[in-house]
């Protein structure tokens, strides 16, 4: 029987973040509440983080997830990479538009909301970010807006 916790696994390991984010933060201060002796080697893009977790300098590579899953499909080594599926942290996403183009952002939303409704931000989502799951499909389909 194994009776290790999650700290024992995560001690004396190297993650990488990208600096100025809000996963580093978060790693910072996970790695203070479980007072983990790891180290953390912050870069400055995620196609650099990506290198260190295949270089094998990083055991771990934290950030959003969206960004992990786009830069991950497009490296000539994905098979060699996992993307959790696990959410560590929420955080909203917006589009930001100019301040009183109301009809812009009626066109925005109407779009989106047929892209969802259709299915079809299932291959946009497959080309940059790889296969969704049933669940981010859901997601979607939750998103869409009726016409």
């Amino acid at each position: 029987t194994w009776r290790a916790n999650a700290g024992q696994v995560l001690q004396a390991k190297k993650f990488t973040v990208v600096a100025g984010t809000t996963a580093e933060k978060w790693l910072a201060d996970k790695r203070k509440e479980f007072d983990l002796v790891s180290e953390v080697a912050t870069t400055n893009s995620y196609e650099a983080g990506l290198g260190l977790v295949l270089d094998r300098e990083a055991d771990a590579f934290f950030g959003d997830r969206v960004l992990l899953l786009g830069v991950s499909t497009r490296s000539p080594s994905a098979k060699e990479l996992i993307v959790l599926d696990r959410l560590f942290t929420v955080k909203p996403l917006a589009l930001a538009l100019p301040r009183g183009d109301e009809e812009f952002r009626l066109v925005v939303d109407r779009t989106l909301s047929r892209l969802y409704a259709s299915g079809a931000i299932g291959e946009l989502y497959a080309k940059w970010c790889g296969e969704p799951d049933e669940s981010t499909l859901a997601f979607f389909r939750m998103s869409a807006l009726p016409d």
